[in-house]
Parts: C-alpha cells; structure tokens; sequence
C-alpha cells in the first residue's frame, strides 16, 4: 500500500530537520525529493504538549500514522537543563518495547527452521537450573515469549554493555539466584527475564553474532530502521538524543536527576528493554505489526506475533498477550472509555516512557516517548482517537466484582520466597490478608484487598499499589494469590511453610522500588 512505501525511507530522514516538518529522501533528486512528515494536527499538538507537562517530561516525541498521513513532532528538551529542543529524530530509551524486536527475531529463526516455539529452554540453555516450584528447563519457547515461563522477575540495570554477558550471566549469577514461582504454563505473570532467555536462545541459535547484531541487522536493517541502537557509545556519537530525567537507582542522591546514554547498561536486560529509537524508526516497526513485510517474517510468524498467544487473567477478559505485543479490547483515556481495539506494548526504564500503539481497524500507529519514568499519554490519546477515528467516549465497563465469588478465595496461600504466608479473610463484603512475614520484618501494607474486577484486586505493599489476582484452577476455588512480583499457591494446615529470610523479603521490597519496571502493569 501507499502508506508503506511511504514509510521504508524513513531511515534517510535527515538529523537537523526543524520539529514542525521535515523531508526524507534524498534533497538532489529532484525527481523525487522523498515523502514528508508534518507537524501534529493543532488541537492533537496542544493535547500532547499539554499532557507532557502535567507529566513532567523534560522532552518528548510523538509520531502519528493515519492511513497515508505522517505526523511527527518533538516537545520541550533534550535535556533536563534546557538546551536543544526535541526534534522527531531525537534518541530515547524505549524499554520493553524491545520485547517486540526479541520476539521478531526468534520467530524469524523460526521461520528459518533452526527453531520451534515446542523447543524447550532445556534444548537449547541445559545448563539452566532454576530453584523453586517446577522446572524451568520444561519452558517452551512459547511460554518465554507470552511471559508464562513462571520465572521471579529480575532487572538488572548496571552489569555492563559486553555481550558474552548475556549468556555468563544466565547460567552464573542468574541461575545460582533467581527461582521459578510456579511451574511453566501454569498462568501469565508478565516477569523480565522471559526475554532475556529468549534473546540468548537467538543468540546461540545464530552462532556467530551477538543478540544486538542479530536484531540490528535482521529485523530494524530490512525495515530501514537506522536510528535504532543498543550501545551507548553509538547514541552518544550520535548526538542527537534524550537525557532522562528520574530517581538514582543506587539510591545515593535524594529527588530526581539527569541520566545520560551510559549512566547505566546491562546487556543481560537488553533483549526485555534496553534499546534506544526514535519515534521515525517506531512509527516504521508499527507499520510493520500492522502490515507484516516478508524480509522480515513470514505471514504465519507475523500472525503469531501479532496474535492472542494467552488471556492475561485481567480486565474483564479484554487483555490478551502476544509475543512482545499487548492486545486491548478497548481502551481507556482521561477516565473514559473508547471501544477502541489496540495492538501494543509500553515501555518503562530508569528515565524514560515509551509506547507503541497501533489500531489495525483504523490504520493507525501512535509512537511516544519521554524522558522521564510513567510519562504515559492518556488524555492525549482520548483526542487522538476523537480527532482521527471519530471516536465517542463512553463510561469504563463495570467493574463486575460480585461478592459472592468472595468465599473462592478464602485461605491461606504460601509465597516462601518473598512474602510468606497470606491469610485471606472476608468481612462482610470485604477481603483482608494477614502477613506474618511482612509484620515480622516492619513491612507496612493495607490489609485490604480493593476489588477492581472479578478475581482481580489491588494490594499495597510499602506504599506500592500492585494489581494481583486470584488464578482459578478449578471454577470454584483460588489456587493461586498472584502478581508480577511474588505469587501465593494455597495451602493447609498440614503442609510445611517455609517463612522468607530477611534478605528475600529485602529483596523484594527493592523489585517493588525500581524504576525500571512498571507496577501498573498487571
């Protein structure tokens, strides 16, 4: 179609554009001077500039695609202290947005034959041992990219840019420390280091080149996706890109502060979230999940990425995984609701927002991103999606939280590694818990659970609101008490427990600290 031949030369898109149009192509062809890009229609522009200072972003890009339409637009700063403005083209980290690119490339090995998503870690990383409940060498391919692998959440930020640590990493520090929550495939808990398994698996599969080459050249390369980058050396000889502005991670230095390209790295965590694009290159992938391009993947494998792999226990049924990709039956903006339809995945790191968003019914990409942490652009999108689609607001569905599913969840569930034992009771029509452990080690949390829809409540851990979830095994009875960052199985009294030790419980609490990850996410 027109929109893609429009877009593959996005890779030329010169540096020194102005923010308010620009040209991409080659300026001495004067038979051709190459497609355009324009400014924000007027009232989308004042939403987002807007909404990115109620975010408090030094900087932001967003770029728009409408059927044949391009927008782009930068807002604000580079870098916190002033300075250049954003322009379309500027660098910004663009975290677990990533996980689309991982996933590209290992079904690309798919469609090569060198892989099959029934593969197990086991065939391919059989030195993996993981503690805990099932084993991790049984996660097939599959479940590491629909994130139900069952493996505890893990992000390091500062281990180094080197390669080879990918893999010394997993079969050192890793697997002497992380464990498996529960046995794979038991349910969806969305946790990190499903991905960087993956991007190992990509990398030995190959047998030549490193995780990041593989993705340069294999998946951005053929989409023309040329300012899109892992090393912090590149971005910074670049010179045109974002400085982030958020907490010390190291927890040295009180508020907020700059964070330049290589204030930290961890190619261990590359392949779940540390690569760094700009809204052009995003715009392009987004045309890709909507489109597919054979260079790429196949038109089977780009199904499968594309594609309900696992219903996520959440929202009303309305949230689906794919492989790196969200899917929303609906969308919510600025507290209303748009019967909207997305394909999609965010992105949250020390510093940074992103997200990539596409509405496939209405050809339509949306690209953000921002230089600080949680800058996501909700009332912004609600006039995207009325400025462009035409689109109503309605009210949110009902939440459909029906006491009577109250006695399903009664009990006592045991997390050994991080939380210990949750006593679950109800009073009248509300549910508390009991926490010895977390009471043991002066751990504050509510101990009411505050229901936002059926089997799905909101917990607050040491001031942290965390989205959790009672998983049924059977229609009548909870048999997990669930979140990303530790997950209960039901017990009895005649079952041993094992309470945590102070430094699992401390680390815990850290998880639930860092910026480098999401606890909106469910």
């Amino acid at each position: 179609m027109l929109r893609a031949a429009l877009l593959i030369p996005l890779a030329l898109l010169l540096a020194g554009c102005p923010t308010t149009s620009g040209t991409f192509g080659d300026d001495d062809d004067a038979t051709d001077p190459g497609p355009t890009w324009q400014a924000l229609p007027e009232q989308l522009a004042w939403a987002f500039e807007d909404e990115t200072d109620d975010l408090s972003a030094p900087g932001a890009a967003i770029a728009i695609i409408h059927g044949d339409t391009f927008y782009a637009q930068g807002f604000g700063t580079k870098h916190p202290d002033g300075g250049d403005p954003v322009e379309p083209t500027t660098l910004f980290r663009i975290g677990s947005v990533t996980k689309m690119m991982t996933a590209a490339a290992l079904l690309q090995q798919v469609d090569a034959g060198v892989a099959s998503l029934d593969e197990t870690v086991d065939d391919h990383i059989p030195t993996l041992n993981l503690m805990g409940e099932g084993d991790i060498a049984d996660a097939t391919l599959h479940q590491l990219l629909s994130h139900q692998g069952g493996i505890s959440d893990h992000t390091p930020i500062t281990g180094g840019p080197d390669d080879d640590r990918l893999a010394d990493y997993t079969v050192g520090q890793f697997n002497n420390n992380a464990w498996m929550m529960v046995a794979p495939g038991s349910f969806w808990n969305y946790a990190n280091p499903n991905f960087s398994l993956a991007g190992l698996v990509v990398e030995q599969n190959d047998g030549g080149r490193w995780y990041r080459e593989v993705v340069e050249q294999d998946v951005w390369g053929p989409l023309g996706m040329d300012r899109s980058m892992f090393l912090a050396d590149d971005v910074l000889a670049d010179g045109d890109y974002a400085t982030g502005w958020g907490p010390d991670w190291t927890g040295a230095t009180p508020g907020n502060m700059a964070i330049p390209p290589d204030a930290y790295d961890d190619a261990w965590s590359r392949p779940a979230g540390f690569a760094w694009s700009t809204v052009l290159d995003l715009a392009v992938f987004g045309t890709f999940l909507l489109d597919g391009d054979t260079t790429v993947l196949s038109a089977e494998m780009h199904t499968e990425l594309t594609s309900s792999q696992v219903n996520t226990l959440s929202f009303l049924d309305r949230l689906h995984y794919g492989y790196g990709t969200m899917l929303w039956e609906g969308h919510s903006a600025d507290g209303d609701w748009y019967e909207v339809n997305t394909l999609e995945h965010g992105g949250a790191i020390t510093g940074f927002a992103a997200e990539l968003i596409t509405v496939p019914e209405a050809d339509l990409v949306i690209a953000t991103l921002a230089s600080t942490g949680g800058a996501y652009y909700r009332d912004a999108l609600g006039a995207t999606w009325e400025e462009l689609l035409g689109e109503t607001p309605i009210d949110m569905p009902d939440l459909e939280v029906d006491p009577d599913d109250y006695d399903d969840y009664l009990g006592t569930y045991d997390d050994p590694w991080n939380v210990g034992e949750i006593h679950v009771s109800r009073f009248g029509d509300e549910l508390r818990v009991y926490m010895p452990t977390l009471e043991q080690y002066d751990v504050p949390y509510d101990e009411n659970l505050y229901p936002q829809h059926r089997d799905n409540f909101a917990i607050v851990i040491d001031g942290f609101p965390l989205t959790m979830t009672f998983v049924r095994e059977v229609e009548d009875e909870a048999r997990w008490f669930r979140c990303r960052y530790f997950v209960g199985e039901r017990t009895d009294a005649t079952r041993a427990t094992v309470a945590p030790r102070q430094e699992q419980v401390d680390r815990f609490l850290e998880s639930l600290a860092s910026p480098t990850v999401s606890s909106a996410l469910p």
